[in-house]
């Protein structure tokens, strides 16, 4: 399977947070973390980074809580244990994607910060 397939493919399991996860850390493996903002600032705006960045390229509240599987209204103690819960599943060094570990720690920034 040629590179341009596993983004094919990737895009079509998005909505299987495992097989996302799976495939990100074999594309990582196989061609290095690169390919994440090449396909984000791709002309046809594909690829994962679009997808968790408003307009603005700045993470909206709604996009963390999503992220971090929170509903409107969580406290602060809520997004800490959220963070840890899926950092300890998703971290770089057990074999996660550095992309979801990105993602997952800029959720936790935006909302604490908000």
């Amino acid at each position: 399977m040629g590179f341009e397939d596993l983004l094919d493919l990737l895009s079509e399991c998005q909505s299987d947070p495992q097989s996302t996860q799976l495939l990100e850390t074999f594309i990582d493996r196989a061609h290095g973390n690169d390919w994440r903002y090449k396909s984000a600032s791709s002309s046809d705006g594909g690829g994962t980074g679009g997808q968790t960045e408003s307009a603005s390229g700045r993470m909206s509240r709604s996009q963390a809580l999503e992220i971090l599987g929170l509903k409107e209204g969580a406290n602060n103690n809520d997004i800490r244990e959220a963070h840890k819960r899926l950092m300890l599943a998703n971290h770089p060094d057990r074999g996660g994607s550095t992309f979801l570990a990105s993602q997952i720690n800029q959720a936790k920034e935006v909302l604490l910060a908000s």
